[in-house]
């Protein structure tokens, strides 16, 4: 349930203000966390109606900056998250009188107040248009911040016992990008009607408080940028067997044993970024992560569209487009070579042909292939030693 409220005020077109109210109540929560208060704000100044701005209209039709700040409630979490509850097994694998006998879990534990989860907004921008308002731009920077996030609390003494530690109010995590589009509407007197538009924007999310004691580089910490791909640095490919025994023996402490063995031209060659004579995850934490680092960002960078219209004498034409610029894809796994079983499965997929080969490999020796000693990935070689 939930009631909100609204104030408009508008003073002789220039100057606007809002003001809204909402206060809303979910069944999610335990009682006496059910209702929140979320209340917005926002204003706006037309610049072109000013006086000053007078030398300005022969071009510019409109112009207005504007600001806003306001938070609403998130209650897309785990429903009656607030409730302990004892799972329900129908098979423990114990038989008595020839009856195998249900069991039921130790109970959960949840925090004695849990409540919405807030989204704060604050938004700077600008509209503009000009030529008799053929043309138009419009720009907002904005920066979003999740704050009361459900996420683990405080880690529990072992004494406690097995059951995980409840759900509290305490994550945050904030976004900021901006969005940018530009339009263009012309009607021609010949009938002819042009319309154009195009958009672009951007957004970059990271967590600013977790509990995360583990600090496990895989999970959510404080610090994290969302999105993040952490996985090893290579020094290319050994393109002989010499050049790879070269490496492993700058690495005198255990060389790159922890992924794998046999290694030989068309391998991969790992760095040793942390310096300490081998190739390893360590713990996998945070100060901790052996030759791990954060090398790309599965997020998109730069989100773009572009839409065409024409339209003459009940003719209509559209073009649309839209994409990604800037992203980082691990493929690793199967999809490096287009199979999971063997590197005979992959044979005619083109775009994994530019694999190693020289003259000790099969397709070589068999006149199959021709050697590619200059190739982009590694010999389709099927552990995980050329997938990391």
């Amino acid at each position: 349930a939930g009631f909100f409220g609204r104030i408009n005020y508008d003073y002789m077109g220039k100057y606007l203000l809002e003001v809204n109210a909402r206060y809303d109540g979910s069944s999610k929560f335990p009682s006496g966390d059910q209702w929140a208060l979320f209340p917005s704000v926002s204003a706006g100044w037309r610049l072109s109606e000013e006086t000053f701005m007078k030398w300005a209209k022969p071009v510019l039709s409109d112009f207005k900056v504007r600001g806003s700040w306001g938070t609403i409630g998130n209650q897309d979490v785990a429903a009656n998250s607030f409730l302990s509850v004892m799972s329900v097994n129908k098979s423990s694998g114990w038989v008595i009188d020839g009856k195998q006998v249900p069991y039921i879990g130790i109970p959960s534990v949840v925090s004695p107040s849990l409540t919405w989860e807030r989204v704060t907004t604050i938004d700077l921008g600008f509209d503009a248009r000009f030529f008799n308002n053929e043309l138009g731009v419009s720009f907002d920077w904005y920066q979003r911040t999740t704050s009361d996030m459900h996420s683990p609390g405080e880690t529990l003494p072992s004494t406690f016992g097995s059951t995980t530690m409840p759900k509290v109010n305490s994550g945050e995590l904030q976004g900021r990008g901006f969005e940018l589009s530009i339009d263009y509407n012309k009607r021609f007197a010949c009938g002819l009607g042009l319309t154009a538009r195009a958009t672009l924007s951007k957004i970059r999310e990271k967590i600013t408080k977790y509990n995360n004691p583990n600090k496990n580089i895989y999970g959510n910490y404080e610090g994290k940028i969302i999105g993040e791909i952490w996985g090893y640095t290579t020094k290319g490919l050994a393109r002989t067997d010499q050049e790879m025994q070269d490496h492993l023996a700058t690495l005198p402490n255990g060389g790159q044993s922890s992924l794998g063995s046999d290694w030989r031209a068309g391998d991969i060659m790992y760095a040793d970024i942390n310096n300490d004579g081998k190739i390893s995850t360590e713990n996998e934490t945070l100060g901790n992560s052996g030759d791990l680092s954060v090398i790309g960002n599965s997020t998109p960078r730069f989100l773009f569209g572009l839409d065409l219209n024409a339209s003459w004498k009940g003719f209509d034409f559209r073009v649309f487009f839209q994409g990604v610029m800037k992203r980082d894809m691990w493929q690793g796994g199967a999809y490096m070579f287009g199979s999971s079983y063997s590197e005979w499965s992959s044979a005619g997929i083109v775009a994994v042909d530019d694999y190693f080969r020289d003259e000790n490999s099969w397709s070589v020796q068999n006149g199959y292939r021709e050697t590619n000693m200059n190739a982009f990935l590694p010999r389709p070689f099927y552990d995980d030693k050329n997938r990391q």
